[in-house]
């Protein structure tokens, strides 16, 4: 049963060593896991998926039961997996049981009353697409494609012949089906359609990302003139006959319907989050003002959804509701709204007097046995560090080296209201001048001993 295909644009292959069959054939002689792995099937434009039954089913419409099930199969399959790997190192374990999403993961019951889950597109993920409006004709293609009609006075046309012309400039003859439509799968990558129709006339139909069917209207059909009668010879005046009642007055006319409005046009959004220095930002969790919550990738991008010509869209840190940032949407191909976070904490390191800063210091800072930040001060003796370490709270230790000597380790107390911090190395530096105080003592006191040795050799 082939379970899932993609373009081969759609997704990007992260396991290379060894080559992908060569894992699919010691990954398939697993034992004792009810976890298993599609085979796959490569060709020029596409990738597939396949594994043997059809009675597998999407896992993202299996209850929550079902999904909690299959999601700790998959982290119990670990061990059967780096043991089927040869024990292999951990990256290549989790690289295999990689995929772009739970949209590539299918389930079935077994014998026994579980289930068994099998993997597709596993090794892979998710691929950054430059073109929504090609990955979106590809999923329309995949349920059938678009529609092209042809209406007369807002009434569809059936059995309508037409020609399409094709990208090499030849003309190919099609007809409309009983509800004036032609279903055809477009080229992912082209955007725009040329038919031909009655009278030698054109139109180009531009493709847009959410609309599924195009209509085109068809020129009305104005009657032919009557020819006006020949004059006929006067009757003979005949008796008047007796009156005829009148007809009855016909029904009205039912409205003609009005062709359907086409949908407004949708504009695919991302969101880029990255720190001031222009560093991208992974794993960062924000919330928007319709309440659903994204996860940056490794890149720090995250695509939220398509949205109408003048949305305003707010987003903010989860964790804590700070940092909230708004745009507009624009009608362009995709919106990237650039998100800089402005959450940093600052830590300032200051002199013994407690107003200068001290300057030319590494520091590295660590909580709970975990380094949180390292470098050096600037010339405000500052540094930056993660703005959500402070909602951890707890004591974090400064480790300050000076000019190649280490200080005393210094202490900060998080606070998850607070963002600046300052630590004075009083402490740090006077503990320094003491020890230079005792040797000079120590060289006073050789002196002076060495001068009484030498008055007791004069005697």
């Amino acid at each position: 049963m082939i379970l899932q295909t993609v373009h081969v644009g759609q997704v990007i292959l992260i396991a290379k060593e060894p080559a992908y069959e060569k894992l699919y054939t010691m990954l398939s002689r697993m034992t004792g896991s009810a976890l298993l792995f599609a085979e796959r099937h490569t060709t020029l434009k596409q990738i597939q998926w396949s594994a043997p039954g059809d009675d597998w089913k999407p896992l993202a419409l299996a209850p929550d039961e079902v999904r909690q099930q299959a999601l700790h199969i998959m982290a119990n399959a670990r061990a059967a997996v780096s043991a089927a790997l040869g024990g292999s190192n951990s990256r290549l374990t989790d690289n295999v049981l990689t995929t772009p999403s739970e949209d590539f993961i299918f389930y079935r019951p077994d014998a026994a009353g579980g289930i068994q889950v099998v993997l597709t597109a596993w090794g892979y993920r998710q691929a950054q697409i430059a073109n929504p409006l090609a990955a979106w004709l590809l999923g329309i293609n995949k349920k059938g494609g678009i529609g092209i009609g042809f209406s007369r006075q807002g009434k569809p046309v059936p059995s309508y012949p037409f020609r399409m012309i094709m990208a090499s400039g030849q003309a190919k003859v099609f007809t409309t089906g009983p509800d004036g439509l032609l279903h055809i799968k477009p080229n992912v990558n082209d955007h725009q359609i040329t038919v031909a129709y009655e009278n030698g006339l054109t139109h180009t139909i531009t493709l847009v990302m959410g609309q599924e069917t195009y209509w085109i209207a068809l020129p009305d059909i104005k009657p032919k003139p009557e020819p006006e009668p020949e004059p006929e010879p006067e009757p003979i005046p005949a008796p008047e006959p007796d009156p005829v009642p009148e007809p009855p007055t016909p029904p009205e006319p039912e409205p003609v319907p009005e062709p359907p409005t086409p949908p407004t046009p949708l504009y695919p959004c991302y969101v880029h989050v990255t720190r001031p220095d222009g560093t991208p930002v992974e794993n960062y969790e924000i919330t928007s003002d319709k309440g659903d919550k994204h996860i940056t990738d490794a890149n720090g991008y995250v695509r939220i959804e398509d949205m109408e010509e003048g949305t305003q869209y707010s987003i903010w840190n989860t964790a804590d509701g700070s940092n909230r940032q708004t745009f507009v949407v624009e009608a362009k191909e995709s919106n990237i709204f650039d998100y800089v976070l402005e959450d940093d904490c600052t830590l300032t390191l200051l002199e013994a007097d407690g107003t200068t800063p001290l300057r030319g210091a590494h520091v590295t800072l660590t909580l709970n046995g975990s380094k949180v930040a390292e470098g050096p001060v600037d010339a405000d003796g500052k540094m930056t560090f993660p703005g959500t370490t402070r909602l951890q709270g707890g004591d974090m230790e400064a480790r300050v080296t000076i000019a190649g000597r280490t200080l005393d380790t210094g202490h900060i107390t998080l606070d998850p209201n607070e963002r600046e911090y300052v630590l004075q190395v009083n402490e740090i530096m006077k503990k320094g001048k003491n020890w230079m105080w005792l040797i000079w003592v120590l060289i006073g006191l050789l002196l002076v001993l060495g001068l009484i040795g030498l008055i007791a050799l004069g005697r």
